[in-house]
């Protein structure tokens, strides 16, 4: 028989979805993420541009 699978997440206490009770048993995606530094954040950097008027454009970009 299988355990009783948590329908609340066990940091924050809000409810969790069927893919969460199955992946993480008792913890949200988001705790989950912070517990596991999982987090799929890049390095956001600063790009200048120049344009052809010889202005420039600053575009950020994440690696």
């Amino acid at each position: 028989m299988d355990k009783m699978l948590r329908d609340n997440c066990k940091e924050c206490g809000i409810t969790l979805s069927n893919f969460e009770k199955e992946e993480y048993k008792e913890l949200c995606l988001d705790c989950y993420r912070e517990q596991n530094n999982d987090d799929p954040k890049g390095k956001r950097m600063t790009v200048k541009v120049r344009l052809k008027n010889k202005k420039y454009y600053s575009r950020v970009i994440q690696n």
